[in-house]
Parts: structure tokens; C-alpha cells; sequence
């Protein structure tokens, strides 16, 4: 109970800290009903009449594949079924293989009727396979058959910029982050234990951090004061100076920026050789993965890092006296700054649903993703079955039973959220995940608070934006990227570990201007022009 309450003081602490950089109504609940330029027939209700059988492609989330082969498997996907009246046949490639199995699937022309899949990453995006034959264009049906998803992008006009093409079509079905909690899912977190030991308080600002781990280093001589990879050190330290943690962002102005080419960035850049050069960043750090950052914490090696592994990292050492690792908003240069250029979109960075040409019963796929959108659909895949999976309280909230939080039959928190909730799974249906979900979801408060302090951003300027680029503009900018992007990682890393002199900065400039970094902006701009003018 007590950890519901926190749970719940909490999301209400998050709702009202994040008010002020709100674009539209982002915790708002999908409404049910048509909207005025709707033709939805009035006589119209679930389950749709007949007996339809739709194929689908997707992978397999981790913690179902760990429980089962098929989604059809689980009670969340059978009260789906049961609720739409439709049915799916699941392809489901093993976990890794879901591009080589795409690529087969698209090269024979044997499509399924529904393909999920991470499609920003694919070469030419919703645009090439609308071009080449591969899935359809549902605008003109949206009112008639999704009169609920209509209503959401209405109520959002945010996230309908974000998802329609730069003709204002429709040519999928988004799986959507609802609420800021789930837009900054990681962030800095460190050894509580070991800060108390240097009598320093939690640090705010780089220059904060940097005391806290000059003196780690003084106690702690074999402890790395902050690990991870050079992409981890980035997300970091970078925000502080001004610029994204990724190669690209939109600055104030609406112009795009190349954060490598920044001011800013050098800054950045020579601190960390600076850091670098007294000990400060783990020696190995140019050389590390995922998985060799995660076991240098584990093992009790790394004082901070950059990531959500915090619940892995004490685990390890639930027998290891005092240690434990918590989470820290991302610094800025002053005290209460809130970094800019770093939190995400609702729409992208999840798979998310195309109906392909294949596909006879259009109407029904459509109708069946849109029961999704509705107030009962909504509920159901965030919280599923009410009465196992979720009862109402008093507040008239959701909240997750001990089937998830406490399994009976030994079942992780994540493990029972996959049999009963398609909003930690990410599929097999679109919808709007619900900030509550991941707070219930996170079941030690440190996690819940973590959430909070990474969400202490400025979220008016975020990351690059879910652009599109023409065919012609993916080619030329792929070709020029594949080069630039290895050239900036390769340089930077040397600048740091001390094996290329700062001095060289202007060449390193000149040397982007050369590789022709300015057309790969111009191609940037021209795809964000089209963006805001949606």
C-alpha cells in the first residue's frame, strides 16, 4: 500500500511539475464517440460481425518469448480478439532476426495483412513502401473507420504533426508515449553509498559532479568515478553545454543544428579530456559495450553512469552491504537549469503498425486497432482484466493487482505486465501507453523517483523531431552520414583519451565542412521545413 501511495504522489508530483512545457493535453484519456467530420455509422459497435482472421508480422517481445512462442497466447491478446471480433495469425521472427525476416517478407511480395516494425529506421520510411507498392494509404478512411484515433490526433495536434507524412496522409498506426514519465526513461544515476562516504551532497551541475568525483578518486583509487560508453558519456555531460545528446537537433529558431559543429560541443568535448586526463572517466571507456558497462557497475568498479539498469546493478549486490545505486536528473552548467534538446517524442522510437496491400479486409484492421483508442480499449490494454489484472480505487485510478506486483506463481513484475498488459509489450495492438503503467510498473520507489529526476528537463525544445526524407534525401544523406558519423566518433574519442590535441579543433571543423557536412544540414532543414508546415 505504501508503495501505491508513493506511486500515486508521485505521478501527481509529475503532472504538475511538467504542466508548464505542455504542447496539447498529453495525459488526457482517448475519448470514445465520433468526431465532427466523422461518417462513422451510428449503428456501428464491437465486436465487428463475422468471422475475420487478419495475418500479422512483428517480433516477439523479450518477456513473452520467455513464457510462450505465440502472442495469441496470451489472456491480454485473447480479450482483444474477443472484443474486436478479429482474429490474428502471428509471424513472429526470433528475437534478432525480425530485419533478415522483413527484408525476405518484402523481397517476395508476401506481405501479411499487418507488419509491425521500427519503420523510422527503415531506409526510405513509410514513404518508400507506400511508393513501391507495400502498404496503404488510410487517410481518406480515417473519420469512417477510426473515429477514435481521429479524436485522439485532434485532441493532439502535437502528436498528429508527428505521425502523418509530410502530404498530411496516414499511412500507419502508432504505438504512442502518453506522458512525460515515459518520455525520459533514462538518465544519470550513481552509488549512494559511496557518495555519503565523501560527505557531498547529490550533485546538480557538472561542476557538482565533477568535486563529488575528484573525490571518489581520492577515496576509491580503483573505482572508475563515471563509466560507460562514449555514447553514455555524452548523454551525460552533453546537454549541459547547450546541444542534444545526439548528432542533431532543432534549435529555437526551428534550424537545425549539428551538435559536433557546436560551440558548445568542444566545450564539452574538453572537459571530458580534461576529466580524461586526471582520472575522472574510466580509462576503458572508448573500448566498452552495453554489457561491459553493465558488469564494471555490477561488480562494484564504476561510482556513475548514464542509463535505467539501476534495479540490474543492485541486484547484483542485494548481499552487498550498503550498496545501492540511484538516479539523478541530467546537470546543467547552473544550479535548477533544465537541459534542452534531449527528451523524446511520443511517436517513432517504438515499433509501430502499416496495413499493407495485401490486405482485403481493410475496414476491419482498421476498426480492430481503433477499439484500441477507445476509453474501454484504452483501459484494458494499459491495465487489462479488472478484477485479476487491475481494480479501481476510490480515486477512480487503476492500479495493478499482486497477479503483477506479487505473482503468486513466481512471475516477475514484468513477466505477469506481459501476459496481462500490451503496454509494456509494445504490441501486438497500437495505443496510447499511460504514464501510470510504468510508475506501477517500477516497483521500488527509487525507481519511481528515478522517472521524476530524469524527467526534470525542458521539454519546450526536444530532440531531433520524426522527420521524413524523399527517397533521393535518404540515399545522399545516408552515403554522406556513413562516413561523417564514424569520422566525429573517431576524432572525439582521440581528443578525450588525449591522442589528438585540442588545438586540431578548426582542422576537425574544416574537415566536416569538407566531407560536405553542410548539404547533409540543408537536406535536415529542408525535411524539418516540411515537418512544422504539416
Amino acid at each position: 500500500m505504501k508503495r501505491r501511495i508513493l506511486a500515486l504522489c508521485i505521478a501527481l508530483i509529475l503532472a504538475v511539475s511538467f504542466a508548464a512545457g505542455c504542447t496539447g493535453n498529453s495525459n488526457s484519456k482517448p475519448n470514445s464517440g465520433t468526431t465532427s467530420n466523422s461518417s462513422q455509422s451510428a449503428e456501428f459497435s464491437y465486436p465487428i460481425p463475422g468471422n475475420h482472421t487478419l495475418t500479422y508480422f512483428g517480433k516477439l517481445h523479450k518477456n513473452v518469448a520467455q513464457q510462450t512462442s505465440s502472442y495469441a497466447d496470451l489472456p491480454i491478446t485473447k480479450l482483444w480478439f474477443e472484443k474486436t471480433g478479429v482474429t490474428l495469425e502471428f509471424n513472429t521472427p526470433a528475437e534478432g532476426m525480425e530485419k533478415e525476416q522483413l527484408n525476405i517478407l518484402l523481397a517476395g511480395g508476401n506481405y501479411t495483412d499487418i507488419m509491425v516494425y521500427s519503420w523510422l529506421s527503415y531506409s526510405g520510411g513509410l514513404n518508400k513502401l507506400l511508393k513501391d507498392g507495400v502498404i496503404q494509404d488510410i487517410t481518406s478512411h480515417m473519420g469512417e473507420w477510426m473515429p477514435n484515433l481521429s479524436k485522439y490526433y485532434a485532441d493532439h495536434p502535437d502528436v498528429d504533426r508527428q505521425v502523418k507524412d509530410d502530404s498530411s496522409r496516414y499511412l500507419c498506426i502508432p504505438f504512442l508515449k502518453q506522458g512525460r514519465a515515459l518520455l525520459s526513461t533514462q538518465g544519470p544515476n550513481y552509488r549512494q553509498d559511496l557518495l555519503k562516504e565523501t560527505g557531498l551532497e547529490p550533485p546538480q551541475t557538472l561542476d557538482e559532479w565533477e568535486a563529488v568525483f575528484v573525490k571518489i578518486k581520492e577515496l576509491h583509487p580503483d573505482i572508475a568515478p563515471l563509466t560507460g560508453t562514449y555514447n553514455d558519456i555524452c548523454r551525460f555531460c552533453q546537454p549541459a553545454y547547450g546541444v542534444s545528446d545526439t548528432s542533431w537537433f532543432v534549435d529555437n529558431t526551428k534550424t537545425v543544428r549539428f551538435a559536433s559543429l557546436e560551440d558548445g560541443f568542444k566545450q564539452f568535448i574538453t572537459r571530458m579530456a580534461d576529466w580524461y586526463s586526471r582520472g575522472l572517466i574510466d580509462s576503458n571507456f572508448a573500448t566498452y559495450d552495453v554489457t561491459t558497462v553493465n558488469n564494471v557497475m555490477s561488480s562494484g568498479m564504476g561510482f556513475a553512469t548514464y542509463g535505467s539498469s539501476m534495479d540490474k546493478y543492485n541486484a547484483a549486490n542485494v548481499d552487498n552491504g550498503d550498496y545501492l545505486v540511484v538516479a539523478e536528473r541530467t546537470p546543467g552548467l547552473k544550479p535548477e537549469e533544465r537541459v534542452t534538446y534531449v527528451a523524446q517524442y511520443e511517436f517513432g522510437s517504438n515499433p509501430f503498425a502499416v496495413i499493407s496491400t495485401k490486405c482485403t479486409e481493410v475496414e476491419v484492421a482498421m476498426r480492430m486497432y481503433d477499439w484500441a483508442f477507445s476509453p474501454e480499449g484504452y483501459r484494458t490494454l494499459n491495465w487489462g482484466i479488472e478484477g485479476e489484472s487491475f481494480t479501481i480505487h476510490d480515486d477512480g485510478l487503476e492500479y495493478y493487482t499482486d497477479l503483477i506486483l506479487h505473482n503468486p506463481d513466481g512471475l516477475s513484475t514484468a513477466q505477469a505486465l506481459a501476459w496481462y498488459v500490451m503496454a509494456g509489450i509494445k504490441g501486438p495492438a497500437m495505443l496510447a501507453q499511460d504514464e501510470r503503467y510504468m510508475i506501477q510498473y517500477y516497483s521500488q520507489p527509487i525507481q519511481v523517483e528515478a522517472l521524476q529526476r530524469w524527467g526534470d528537463k525542458d521539454y519546450e525544445f526536444r530532440g531531433f523531431p520524426p522527420v521524413s526524407l524523399t527517397d533521393d534525401e535518404t540515399s545522399e544523406f545516408v552515403a554522406l552520414m556513413a562516413d561523417i558519423d564514424t569520422y566525429v566518433e573517431s576524432m572525439c574519442v582521440k581528443f578525450i583519451l588525449g591522442q589528438e590535441p585540442l588545438s586540431n579543433w578548426d582542422n576537425y571543423v574544416q574537415t566536416l565542412k569538407n566531407m560536405n557536412i553542410q548539404r547533409a544540414i540543408d537536406i535536415q532543414q529542408a525535411a524539418v521545413n516540411r515537418y512544422y508546415a504539416r
